[in-house]
């Protein structure tokens, strides 16, 4: 982000500011997610890990283990919203 702010600050400034907050402002808001979560205000519904995959796998098995994965953490929200 901000090699890109570097590159189009002469013509876009505020665009370029933006983008050097942007990651500053997304942590922060994780922090604070993780905070009510502590709470019990919210659940954040998210893989914990990736379980070794990348966003372009093609490993079949893989993406199978990952759904079951997700099938499995699921089952908090039905215990968190009851």
């Amino acid at each position: 982000d901000r090699k890109l702010a570097f590159m189009i600050h002469r013509k876009y400034p505020k665009a370029a500011e933006g983008l050097k907050l942007r990651a500053d402002r997304y942590n922060r808001q994780v922090e604070l997610a993780k905070e009510y979560e502590a709470q019990g205000r919210l659940l954040i519904v998210a893989p914990d890990n990736t379980c070794g995959m990348d966003t372009l796998t093609q490993d079949t098995e893989a993406m199978k283990q990952f759904y079951q994965k997700g099938l499995h953490d699921g089952e908090q929200i039905a215990s968190f919203v009851s």
